[in-house]
């Protein structure tokens, strides 16, 4: 039964790895750092397979550093982009994933629209008035 849950845990982590191992954070025309692909990904490719693998996801986030604490590195390199926006998160199977929501060549930049999230998930912020429009 251990053996059973040690490569279980083996193979989770070695797809997420895989799934962020195509990732770059680098300087962005939005703001500041960014997260770029450095793989051409099609429209519904899973980016990264859980956003949030830590913590408890019934009760998703009442603290902000809580919420910062338990994501994915990467993800907190995501900009705010509205019209350019590339991205969505989704809820499936108690994960929550980014995927591509349209084709994003190599070395894009990964965006996603904070308000449409927001409206999702009301635990995610919105974006803010200085926010620079894209």
């Amino acid at each position: 039964m251990y053996i059973y849950l040690f490569l279980l845990s083996i193979t989770f982590l070695i797809l997420l790895n895989y799934n962020t191992n195509n990732l770059i954070i680098k300087r962005s025309n939005i703001h500041g750092k960014g997260l770029f692909t450095n793989k051409d990904l099609k429209k519904n490719d899973i980016i990264i397979l859980d956003v949030w693998p830590y913590g408890n996801k019934k009760n998703m986030y009442p603290h902000y550093k809580k919420f910062f604490h338990d994501m994915i590195h990467e993800v907190k390199y995501l900009n705010h982009c509205n019209i350019k926006s590339n991205s969505d998160i989704n809820f499936i199977d108690n994960k929550y994933i980014l995927t591509a929501n349209k084709d994003i060549k190599s070395d894009n930049e990964i965006l996603i629209d904070y308000d449409k999230l927001h409206k999702k998930y009301s635990f995610i912020g919105f974006s803010q008035p200085n926010y620079k429009k894209c």
